[in-house]
């Protein structure tokens, strides 16, 4: 499993640890030092307060889990 630190996403400076597949949608905020697991979804318009565990979907304010994704 691959780390990255994202510097920079859309002309927003983050300082996050991002791994390497997931998906945030557009106008999110992710707070300093959260970290995004692998293969999740952070929902359009959430606030991102807490580590999101690798296999979920969060969305809300603040973000709460909504569901883990199984394939």
């Amino acid at each position: 499993m691959k780390l990255h630190t994202c510097m920079q996403l859309h002309s927003v400076k983050l300082a996050h640890l991002i791994l390497v597949t997931m998906w945030i949608g557009g106008s999110s905020v992710i707070l300093p030092g959260v970290s995004i697991g692998d293969n999740s979804i952070v929902a359009a318009g959430s606030v991102v307060t807490k580590d999101v565990p690798a296999d979920t979907m969060v969305a809300g304010n603040p973000g709460k889990i909504l569901k883990h994704i199984t394939e």
